[in-house]
Parts: structure tokens; sequence; C-alpha cells
């Protein structure tokens, strides 16, 4: 459960947040809706550990979540910015496969294939920087998929799709 507490923050003199309260439940997707420059991208960053919060405060799973984050409370998220995490030239798989060395992840071949098997990947040869916008999202899934956080931030995740 993600639990904050009267967050602010600004920039400068900029009010962006003010005292937002809000809880979301484990194993439920939930959505920030609302107006261009309404905060959602400075939420989804301070929940990612991206940025700091001027007052308030945050649990992730009854732990604080104040940065800088404790390294098992960075394994748990993974944030997905609107910019796609795919290294523009390396193939599909060459991507998956730097990722898993990134995280330290110990995966077989077999795995590997099933992983672009199931995004509908496993074909495709060629450079990501050639892919659709629709073959870029669906890679930085099987990416997100691979590494299973327990927490997966979005931002404009429908952008593109």
């Amino acid at each position: 459960m993600i639990k904050i507490n009267n967050l602010t923050k600004k920039y400068k003199d900029k009010l962006v947040l003010d005292k937002v309260n809000l809880q979301i439940p484990s194993n439920k997707i939930s959505f920030f809706v609302g107006k261009n420059g309404s905060g959602k991208t400075t939420l989804i960053d301070i929940l990612a550990g991206l940025n700091k919060i001027n007052h308030g405060s945050i649990q992730i799973d009854n732990k604080d979540a104040s940065i800088p984050y404790s390294k098992s409370l960075r394994k748990k998220i993974f944030s997905l910015p609107v910019e796609n995490i795919s290294v523009e030239y390396l193939t599909a798989k060459e991507n998956l496969l730097y990722y898993s060395e990134l995280f330290k992840l110990k995966l077989s071949d077999r795995k590997i294939k099933d992983i672009l098997q199931s995004y509908n990947l496993f074909e495709e040869t060629d450079f990501s920087v050639t892919f659709s916008t629709g073959m870029k999202k669906r890679l930085d899934l099987a990416i997100l998929d691979m590494i299973a956080p327990e927490i997966i931030l979005l931002d404009e995740p429908s952008l593109g799709a």
C-alpha cells in the first residue's frame, strides 16, 4: 500500500502539489487523472524517488519513502516515463539482455524467448529505433515484465498506443 499524507511540492514559488492525501491499495491498478500541469507527473516522479517533497510524508508498504530510497524499496518500484526506455540501436532481444544484465537477472534463453513471444516481438531482428510507436511500447512492457517490480508507475501509458 502507498500512503501519501499532506504532500506538498513547490518549484521555487510555484505550488505544484498542495497537501495531497491519498491511499493506493496493493494489488490494484490506480490512475491519476487531471488537467495538464495539475501535478500528475510530479507525483509519479516523487513516488519513483526521482523528486523530493517540500512537506508531508510517503509510506510504501509501511516504510518511509523519503529520498534517498533504501535499496530494498528501490527494487520494488519501476517508473516508466513517457519516453521509451528501450535502447534504440539494440534489437528487442538485445534490449532484454541489456536490462537483464543491468538488473542482475539470471534468465535463460528460453525465458527471454518466451517474453519476446508473449509481446509479439520474437521475430523482430531490426534495431528498435525502426519500431512503430506501438512496438516500442510493447518492448517497454516486455522489459517491465522481465524485471517484474512490485510497483509500476506509468506516465502517459496510452500515449501513442
